[in-house]
This record gives structure tokens, sequence and C-alpha cells, in this order.
């Protein structure tokens, strides 16, 4: 229900430019024409705005916040950082977590994809998948609420590398027989996942640890 400013990953609250609160809601638009909706901001307080967003912005150093226009926020996220650290505390262990993201809010991360190829989020509801991107500074948030301790981000192909991708891949390299075709596709793939450039994942994607607090480092996290 794009009214009620959710999405994918929960409620999005929106600061607006001169110090207003807003959320984006959405609009119907009539002519029939290829797109019927529009984010407009919501012409009410919600419960989002009087809730979710104002504890995120609490969360946020005075720097952060004064630098941002805009700002979303995910309760989801928050709330599974949340639900994570409270079974650790309860059960030890640890959790960790990949996806692409940063250390720190976005005022605007919300993409559509479709056919492999980024399309307007409104253009066809329904029928694309909706992605954005984590704001690990908010796990970080939901983590500690509840006593636990995030250790990273760290690049994915840092942790990857600290856990033994190379020695990995020679190994995979010496049991293809000589097989240059075996070779060039597990070197590709190396690549893809360790990689900062166009189409690798090794930067873009960050990892994080969930351990009690006291519980020390995890390997590829120091």
């Amino acid at each position: 229900d794009v009214a009620d400013g959710e999405e994918e990953g929960g409620e999005e609250g929106e600061e607006g430019e001169e110090g207003e609160e807003g959320e984006a809601g959405e609009e119907r638009g009539g002519g029939g024409g290829a797109r019927a909706f529009r984010l407009v901001v919501a012409p009410y307080e919600t419960f989002a705005l009087k809730t979710v967003l104002p504890a995120r912005l609490r969360d946020l150093d005075e720097e952060t916040r004064e630098s941002l226009d805009a700002i979303e926020v995910s309760p989801a996220v928050i709330g599974l950082a949340s639900d994570l650290a409270r079974r650790i505390q309860k059960n030890g262990g640890a959790a960790i977590l990949v996806d692409y993201g940063q250390d720190g809010p976005y005022e605007s991360s919300l993409v559509a994809i479709k056919d492999h190829a980024f399309v307007d989020v409104l253009a066809d509801p329904g029928a694309v998948d909706l992605s954005v991107y984590v704001d690990f500074d908010a796990v970080r948030s939901g983590c500690e609420k509840e006593g636990a301790v995030m250790h990273g981000p760290v690049d994915q192909g840092v942790l990857l590398k600290a856990l033994g991708v190379d020695e990995r891949l020679q190994a995979l390299i010496g049991g293809s027989a000589g097989d240059e075709d075996a070779t060039k596709r597990l070197v590709d793939g190396y690549r893809r996942i360790v990689g900062g450039g166009e189409g690798e994942m090794g930067v873009r994607y960050k990892a994080v640890c969930l351990t009690k607090k006291g519980g020390g480092v995890a390997w590829g996290f120091q």
C-alpha cells in the first residue's frame, strides 16, 4: 500500500527540505496513461511519521541528520536485527548478514527491476521486482537495543578472502585436470564475488556479524 508509505523493506519516512516531515504516498492518475501512480507527500501525519521516523532520527548523530534532505526507514530491518540479537543474547551463537548497502541511511534507494534492467518503480505495479539497499547502521541500532554487538560492515570480498576463498580457488583449479573452460569459469566466478569492478559484488555487497557483547570478534571482521 503505497499510500501508507510501505514498499518491500517496510515503511519509508521522508523528511522535507525545510524541516517539514512528510511521507511518500500515492496518487492515482487519470487518463489511462502508462503510469497510473506517482509518489506524493502524504497530506496528514501518518503513523510512521509519529513513531518510526523520530526513533530512527534519534539514533543518528547530528551531522548525519543535518546532511539529509530525506531518509528511508525500514522498521522490518530494525525489527529483524533486534529479533536476531535477542536470540543471540539468550542462546549464544552469531549471525552473519550479507547484502548490498552502506553503513548509514539512504535518502532514496528504492529501485524496480524487470528483465534484468531498472524500470520506474510505479510504472507496472505487481509485475516488477522491488529492492532497496540496506542501511547497516539501522541494523546496528536494532542490535544494540537488545544488548548485542554488530561487527562490520566489511566488504564481501574482504570477508571471503579472510575466510580462504583464494586457497579454495586454487584447490578447485588444481582439481579441474587442466580443463581450460572449467578454469575460466572458476576465475570468472571468483572475480564476480570478490572484485570491485562493474557488475562485480566484492565491494558493493557488505557483511556484518552479530554476536553477544563480550563474545569476541568473528574471523574476517577484525
